[in-house]
């Protein structure tokens, strides 16, 4: 978050602790949450009842297709997951850092390629490949 707002760690701290803070720090978090109004962070906020967020998430599943996520625990399991994967869509679910950024598009790249590769290549193929890998 500070990096996003462009501040320091220590100042988020005190943000989150309520402590009191600057107008310049409240219009850099406006800034990092794509707020137009800083008066958002010194508003009430009301705390939604249990019918009002069952509505949204009912609301939410109409517009939107949900389908539950799940680790590959091997290798297998993830060329598996990028042979059956259709679309085109690989996206963060949360923001990343820089490193972390880079590592997931390598990774997207790689599955995307695999994916275009795949069916020319045998099982036993793959394997030699990835045991020359290793070994290189």
């Amino acid at each position: 978050m500070a990096q996003l707002a462009r501040t320091t760690y220590r100042t988020i701290q005190r943000v989150e602790d309520g402590s009191g803070t600057s107008v310049l720090t409240l219009w850099a978090l406006a800034v990092a949450f794509d707020f137009k109004d800083i008066d958002t962070f010194t508003k009430p906020m009301t705390i939604p009842t249990d019918e009002q967020l069952q509505a949204a998430r009912e609301q939410f599943e109409k517009g939107y297709l949900v389908s539950k996520a799940h680790k590959p625990e091997s290798g297998r399991c993830l060329a598996k997951l990028a042979e059956e994967t259709l679309g085109d869509y690989i996206e963060p679910a949360c923001e990343l850092s820089q490193d972390q950024a880079l590592t997931f598009a390598e990774l997207t790249d790689y599955l995307r390629d695999y994916r275009e590769c795949a069916e020319h290549y045998s099982a036993l193929h793959a394997l030699r490949c990835m045991t020359n890998c290793k070994s290189s």
